[in-house]
Order: structure tokens, then sequence, then C-alpha cells
């Protein structure tokens, strides 16, 4: 007997079945998250569509020009990584800008979310997550790869090629592992490697699950179904208990899946404590 689908796996399918009919290309999407940083760099303007929704760390602004967009300088470092989710038409890039002025600045990383309008390409979503020094107590940008491992651009193999809901299923079962504390649960490669702010976790990355076991709450997934990347948005709700002296955290973490195990997690958070609403509730 077939087991009901879960209703992450429900959304999975659903999203392939809208976009059969409509979806953006690569190319667009990853045309908008490169004019999205070099604009920034050169001053210049982001072109977005009129009623375009924008936040910056889950807080709603009005324009561009009041998040990190009017004050990032350059690369601090090239390390840049994409999930280009063209079946939602969205794209998220996580990255390691200078921002501030020439006479104050300082190193930064930043994970930013757009989405297109699927027929004129027109940005109508913004979403930025800005992780600086005072953000939370872990902040080892620096600690880093200098560039991106050659397999986070690597197409899936086309004889082990998986689904949108299987990598999904792969996916999600990490914050599913930590919510009951199992780490057996995560679907993760034996030398998966786990980042958070940067500073690369000396353990396994589903080791320690039960001293943790938080609630995993606004889970929102963009998957790149070509290359097996995505980006995950969700909040760890420690808020209540506050145990190992870890508030609440909002997480985008990127993932990347290969022969059907999460191989790498680069996770970027900021504290949260407590009373925490998704900005996008509503939009996914």
């Amino acid at each position: 007997m077939l087991s009901s689908p879960t209703p992450l796996r429900v959304i999975a399918l659903a999203a392939v079945f809208t976009t059969t009919l409509a979806a953006c290309s690569r190319s667009a999407l990853q045309s908008a998250s490169d004019n999205f940083f070099s604009s920034a760099f050169s001053k210049g303007s982001f072109a977005i569509a009129p009623n375009a929704k924008i936040t910056q760390d889950n807080k709603l602004y009005k324009n561009l020009d009041e998040t990190i967009h009017g004050n990032m300088m350059n690369f601090a470092r090239p390390l840049q990584i994409s999930a280009l989710d063209v079946d939602t038409c969205n794209v998220g890039t996580y990255a390691i800008p200078t921002e501030g002025t020439a006479d104050k600045n300082e190193i930064a990383m930043a994970s930013v979310r757009l989405n297109l309008n699927d027929n004129s390409n027109q940005v109508e979503e913004v979403e930025i997550l800005n992780i600086l020094r005072s953000s939370f107590i872990l902040f080892a940008p620096r600690m880093l790869p200098e560039k991106p491992s050659a397999m986070w651009k690597q197409a899936q193999n086309s004889s082990r090629s998986l689904s949108r809901a299987d990598l999904l299923d792969i996916l999600d079962s990490y914050p599913t592992g930590i919510q009951a504390g199992e780490g057996a649960i995560a679907k993760v490669a034996t030398d998966c490697v786990r980042y958070e702010n940067g500073f690369r976790m000396p353990i396994k990355c589903n080791d320690l699950f039960a001293a943790f076991k938080w609630p995993v709450t606004n889970r929102r997934w963009y998957i790149d179904t070509q290359t097996g990347t995505a980006l995950g948005a969700f909040y760890f709700d420690n808020a209540a208990k506050f145990e190992m002296g870890i508030p609440g955290l909002w997480l985008h973490e990127y993932m990347k899946v290969e022969d059907g195990a999460i191989k790498e997690i680069i996770a970027g958070m900021i504290s949260w404590p407590g009373n925490f609403t998704d900005a996008w509730k509503g939009n996914v």
C-alpha cells in the first residue's frame, strides 16, 4: 500500500504541475542575482516591480536603499552559492560582501532570495538575511572556503537524477531530524560538512541532535532540480527553553544533495528571541 504524501511533498508536486505551464529560465534567474549585487557595488539602480515586497532579516522595507543593497561595497571573498529554482521562479544566493563606507566597513555574510514574475521576469520579491558580527555568537566568514567546491554547480548524475519531491524529502529530513532529536532521520552523507555562520562544525552533520530537539518551524524550500542545490529558510524555536544559552534562530541554509544524501551545508543564522512570524507567510 502506498503511503499518503506529506504536506511538503504535495507542495512540491503542485509546484511542478503549476510550472509545466510557465516557468523561469536559469539564465534569467542567474542574471537577476548577478545584477542585484553588481548594481549595489556600482551604486546603480536595480529594477524591481512597483509593488515588490522587500524584507531584510524578516522585517519589511519600503525600498532597496534601506537594505544592504544601499551599502554593499564589493565581495570580501569570491565564495558564492546559488540555488536556481526554475519551478517557482526563485533564486537564492549566498555571498560574503563588504558593507559600509570607505571610512567604516565590515565583512558580512548575506543570503538574498529573489522571486521573478514568470512572464515578465520582473523581480517581485526581495528577501535578505544579513549576518553581521552582532547577529549571533558564531561569526567566522573568513573560515569559509575561498571558493565553493565544484560540486555545488555540477548537475545531478543523469542515471540517478532525483525529482523535486525526492529532493525535498531528503532536504527536509534535516530539520525534521533536529526537531525529533534523532540524527538518524537526517539523510546526510557520511562525509557531510556543515558550516554555521562560517564556522566549520567539528562534528558530523547529524551529530548531537538529541541535545537540541527544538521545533523547526516556518519551513520554506527553494530547490534547484538540475544541481540538487537548495535554499531552506526556517526558524529554530528554542526561545521558550533557551537551552545551552542559544536563543531562537532564523536561518537560511544552503544544502547540496549528491547521490541521494546531503553532502554539504552552509548555514547563515541570526538570533531571534521568540515571537517569530515569517514575513513571507502566505506568499508561499
